[in-house]
């Protein structure tokens, strides 16, 4: 795993990079359809808005941190193939934690 590290969620994540690695391969995807709680659907919305890209692929989400909320979300349609970002959802405000490239491979 090879994950590029935000400033902003250092907050976060300094010290615990290898609690979050473990909670980011632990995560279960699934298709960006069917029926999200409200509090979901708005935040992996904002993670669109902010984090402009290709098709959403997949998405997943944890509450292994609560009271935030893990998400992730693939997304395809970068130059170097699709790429997954990991954000915390604080209830008032969505923090990017990471991000990597993924294989065509590693998507399902």
């Amino acid at each position: 795993m090879s994950l590029n590290w935000t400033s902003a969620g250092a907050i976060h994540t300094e010290g615990r990079h290898e609690e979050f690695e473990q909670a980011f391969r632990a995560l279960e995807w699934r298709e960006p359809k069917g029926t999200f709680g409200l509090a979901q659907a708005m935040a992996f919305e904002k993670m669109i808005e902010d984090l402009p890209g290709g098709d959403v692929l997949a998405v997943a989400e944890s509450p292994v941190f609560a009271p935030f909320n893990l998400l992730a979300m693939k997304r395809g349609g970068f130059r170097g193939g699709p790429v997954i970002v990991y954000a915390l959802d604080e209830g008032d405000r969505l923090t990017l934690l990471a991000s990597e490239q993924i294989r065509e491979e590693a998507i399902a």
